[in-house]
């Protein structure tokens, strides 16, 4: 699930990660922190534009709107009470 992006979120830390797997979707390359094919030079270009602190912020930034939007409890409760409500009312 990419538990450690979604924390990291959380505390307005944006994330670096590779584009396999599932944790693409969790962060936009830009947006919300770097997403960097896996091999080592990319890798490396991505780790420099990570440590530039401005952009750390502004990523930071997005990244906790995006995880305020999409992950806190009370929006997971509304989730979850809109398919209970679905479910119900078949």
């Amino acid at each position: 699930f990419g538990r450690g992006v979604v924390e990291a979120a959380s505390m307005s830390r944006p994330a670096l990660v590779t584009d396999r797997g599932g944790l693409p979707e969790l962060v936009t390359d830009g947006v919300t922190g770097w997403v960097s094919p896996p091999d080592p030079a990319s890798f490396a270009r991505a780790l420099r534009d990570a440590a530039d602190p401005a952009e750390q912020v502004r990523r930071g930034r997005e990244a906790r709107q995006r995880y305020d939007e999409r992950f806190t409890a009370d929006r997971s409760l509304d989730v979850l009470h809109r398919v209970l409500d679905e479910l119900a009312s078949r």
